[in-house]
């Protein structure tokens, strides 16, 4: 577990609200010159602990989109044929993101769709393909989501 100081947190809380901002306007938010909060995100890069840098949609505020997020947990399966379901889900047009995790599942996605009836296909045809690898399963529709700040950063 990496320790980080008070100013590299700062950073991770600032880039979580804005990933676009420039160095310079973050340097002003937490203190730094551009220079250093550079070298300093590059450090945070090269350690593992920013991996990306994204943009959240609420998909709550577009028309005609619906949310869903799917929980699986693994049963009788091979590294390959992880990696197979992973890949599936990964490449899938319904999938906006894919994690895997370590708890009470495995994997965790979330599907962006117009229409109930093409997830429900999507759904059916997982299951016929892969259901005898999910020991557990959710399949949840978010009406809205809600993210909120990493306050416990500061």
């Amino acid at each position: 577990m990496e320790k980080l100081d008070l100013k590299d947190r700062k950073i991770l809380y600032h880039l979580d609200l804005d990933s676009r901002q420039s160095f310079r306007t973050l340097g002003k938010k937490v203190g730094l010159s551009k220079d250093v909060v550079t070298n300093r995100v590059k450090r945070l890069q090269e350690k593992g602990i920013i991996n990306n840098f994204y943009t959240y949609i609420d998909t709550s505020k577009l028309h005609g989109i619906i949310s869903f997020r799917c929980y699986f947990s693994f049963q009788n399966l091979s590294p390959n044929v992880k990696k197979e379901i992973i890949d599936y889900f990964v490449k899938n047009k319904y999938t906006n993101s894919v994690h895997t995790i370590f708890g009470s599942y495995d994997l965790i996605f979330f599907i962006y769709a117009k229409a109930l009836p093409e997830v429900y296909a999507f759904w059916d045809k997982t299951l016929k393909k892969y259901g005898d690898y999910f020991s557990d399963k959710q399949f949840h529709v978010l009406y809205q989501e809600c993210c909120y700040d990493y306050l416990f950063l500061l």
